[in-house]
């Protein structure tokens, strides 16, 4: 399983290099503070970095909840295991 992962790495890597040659040319960008030209594959990069960022934080909202969830729930099972059965 492990060298399926280092594969399919290396194949992203490999199609990401094949990209680049084949796209070298600049795009203009445009934003508030002013204009400059930038690599279509730089842009493309910074534009999935930054995507993936945002999911995270995204993410971790849900996760943190998920996580306290199961502290909580964690700490009841260790209570109720504590009682004698006969309060039970």
């Amino acid at each position: 399983m492990r060298y399926l992962i280092y594969l399919f790495w290396v194949i992203v890597l490999v199609l990401g290099v094949m990209f680049t040659s084949l796209n070298p040319q600049s795009v203009p960008l445009e934003y508030y503070f002013g204009k400059t030209n930038i690599s279509l594959p730089v842009l493309l990069f910074v534009t999935l970095l930054v995507g993936a960022l945002l999911g995270v934080v995204a993410m971790s909202f849900s996760v943190m909840s998920a996580k306290n969830e199961a502290r909580k729930l964690r700490k009841s099972i260790k209570l109720l295991e504590k009682q004698p059965k006969s309060s039970r």
